[in-house]
C-alpha cells in the first residue's frame, strides 16, 4: 500500500507487523486464513498473488478439507514457521525489499478485519478453516475480455479451440492448459471439486468473515443460486458476502439475483452484501476492451439492480489498462451520477463505489506502455475525482479510498515506466501491436474508429 494512510490504519499495521514478527520474520496470516478456489479446474491458492496449484484428487477423496489445506500449501506454511520465504510469495518479498516504508500485502491482509488476531495460535494449526473465501464454480462466461484467459472464460476457450493462442508471449494454446491440468469442467460435467465444496462449505461457513463468488460469469452457474439459497435459509451475522458479475444477463436472472441479495441484506441474514461489476472505459471503448459487453446495458442493469435491491451496494471494478485513457473520465462521470441517484438516505453515504486498479499482466496491455500524451490523460481523471470529492455538500462524491486509488495510478503513470518496465518498453509495445492485429481479426472489431487517438501509436510505422 503506497498511498497515504490515516493514523488509525497506520497504527494497526505497525501493531500487526510486531505481532507477525513474534511468530516469524516471514509469517503471513493469509497463508492460513485466505483461500481462492477455481473449482472449474480444481486449482487453489492462498490470497491472489501466488500462482494457483492443483488440488490432488486423492487428497480431496480423503478429506474435502484439501480444497484449502493441500499438502503443498502446508509445506509453504512450514517454510513461514521457519522464517523462510516461500518462492510463490515473491510479490510481497519484492515489495518489502524495495522499500521499508511500503506496506506489502503480507501486512495489509494480516491486519484486515477477516484475519484472526492470535497469530501464534494460527501458526500452530495444520488444517485451519479459512476466514476469507473466494470461489469460482465454473468458467462459463458470455464475454471475451481483452486480458482474460481460456480457463476463466468459456467463450475464450471456444475461441482458442478455433483460432489457437495469440501470437504474443504469455498466450498459451489449449494443449498447454490440458498439460497443466487446467482444462475446465463444463457446466454439464460431474465435477468432483464442486461436489467436495458442497460437503465442505457448511462446515467452514461459521468461521467465515468474507465470502465472494466470482467466475467466469457466476450468474450463468446454477451452483451460484444453489449457494444463494443456502445462505438465504441461514443466519450469518458476521459474514460479508459479495458476487462478481458482468451484468450481461437476462432481466429475469438480474431480478432473481437482486431478490436473493436483498433478502440477505434487509433481513440481516448477512452482515454486508455487495455486488461487483467491471468496466474499464466508456461506451464503445469499454465494449471493445470487454468484447461482448454493452456499456449502455451495463449501466441500465446497474441502475435496475440498485432499485430492486435498495439495501445492497454496488462496486465498479475499473482495471485501468492501455486502452482506458481516452474515456476513463467519462466513465467516472457516469459512476458519479449513479452515486448521486442511489445515495442511501438513511446513512447519508453512497451505495455505489469505484475501485480503481491497474493491469499488471499481460505487461503489453499495461497502462505504463502508453506514450506520454496518452498517459497525461490520467491527470484529468484524477483532477475530476478531486473536484468531486465527498463532502457535506456532496455526500455521494468520491471518498478518500477511491481518490487515493486514482492518485496512486496517476503518480505511477506520471513517473512513467521504471526498471524492468522501462527495459521492456519497446518489446511490450511490439507485442501490443501484434496482439491488436490478431484481436481485430478475431473479433471483427477495428480500433481506428473507436480509438482515433491511438492510430499513430499502434501504427507499425512507429514500431
Amino acid at each position: 500500500m503506497d498511498f497515504p494512510l490515516d493514523e488509525k490504519w497506520q497504527q494497526r499495521l505497525e501493531t500487526t507487523a510486531k505481532k507477525l514478527a513474534e511468530v516469524s520474520p516471514t509469517f503471513c496470516a493469509a497463508k492460513w486464513s485466505q483461500v481462492t478456489l477455481h473449482l472449474q479446474n480444481g486449482m487453489t491458492h492462498s490470497c491472489h498473488h501466488p500462482r494457483p496449484h492443483k488440488i490432488p484428487l486423492e487428497e480431496l477423496a480423503a478429506n474435502p478439507d484439501a480444497l484449502h489445506n493441500t499438502a503443498f500449501k502446508q509445506s509453504q506454511r512450514q517454510l513461514m514457521r521457519q522464517g523462510k520465504r516461500p518462492q510463490e510469495c515473491d510479490f510481497c518479498w519484492k515489495a518489502e525489499d524495495a522499500s521499508k516504508s511500503t506496506w506489502s500485502d503480507r501486512y495489509i491482509k494480516s491486519a484486515d478485519d477477516w484475519a484472526p488476531t492470535d497469530f501464534s495460535q494460527l501458526a500452530q494449526e495444520n488444517h485451519p478453516a479459512p476466514t476469507y473465501l473466494e470461489v469460482s464454480f465454473s468458467n462459463a462466461c458470455n464475454l471475451k475480455c481483452m486480458y482474460c484467459a481460456p480457463d476463466i472464460s468459456s467463450s475464450i476457450w471456444n475461441e482458442f479451440e478455433k483460432h489457437g493462442s495469440y501470437p504474443v508471449g504469455g498466450s498459451y494454446p489449449i494443449e498447454w492448459y490440458v498439460e497443466q491440468q487446467r482444462k475446465p469442467f463444463r457446466l454439464t460435467d460431474d465435477n468432483p471439486y464442486v461436489t467436495a465444496f458442497e460437503e465442505w462449505f457448511p462446515k467452514i461457513l461459521p468461521n467465515l468473515k468474507v465470502f465472494r463468488i466470482t467466475g467466469g460469469e457466476p450468474l450463468l452457474s446454477p451452483q451460484t443460486f444453489k449457494t444463494l439459497d443456502f445462505l438465504c435459509n441461514g443466519n450469518f451475522p458476521d459474514l460479508t458476502f459479495s458476487i462478481n458479475s458482468n451484468l450481461m444477463v437476462s432481466e429475469a436472472v438480474l431480478e432473481k439475483t437482486a431478490e436473493a441479495l436483498e433478502d440477505l441484506a434487509v433481513n440481516k441474514k448477512i452482515k454486508d452484501v455487495r455486488l461487483y461489476t467491471s468496466v474499464d472505459a466508456h461506451g464503445a471503448q469499454a465494449n471493445w476492451i470487454r468484447h461482448g459487453m454493452d456499456y449502455k446495458l451495463l449501466m441500465k442493469h446497474a441502475h435496475r439492480f440498485l432499485k430492486l435491491a435498495p439495501h445492497v451496494s454496488l462496486t465498479f471494478i475499473a482495471t485501468h489498462n492501455v486502452f482506458s485513457f481516452s474515456s476513463f473520465g467519462l466513465m467516472l462521470s457516469d459512476i458519479l451520477e449513479m452515486k448521486r441517484a442511489h445515495i442511501r438516505d438513511a446513512r447519508i453515504e453512497p451505495r455505489v463505489m469505484v475501485d480503481i486498479t491497474y493491469l499488471r499482466n499481460p505487461s503489453y496491455l499495461s497502462s505504463l506502455i502508453a506514450p506520454d500524451h496518452l498517459r497525461e490523460l490520467a491527470r484529468y481523471s484524477h483532477e475530476f475525482m478531486e473536484r468531486n470529492a465527498e463532502s457535506p455538500r456532496m455526500p455521494w462524491g468520491f471518498n478518500r479510498y477511491e481518490r487515493n486509488k486514482m492518485q496512486r495510478l496517476w503518480e505511477m503513470l506520471e513517473k512513467g515506466p521504471q526498471g524492468d518496465d522501462a527495459l521492456q518498453l519497446d518489446a511490450n509495445r511490439y507485442e501490443l501491436r501484434r496482439f491488436v492485429e490478431e484481436y481485430v481479426k478475431r473479433k471483427g472489431a477495428p480500433y481506428a474508429g473507436i480509438f482515433p487517438d491511438y492510430c499513430e501509436f499502434l501504427s507499425w510505422e512507429n514500431a
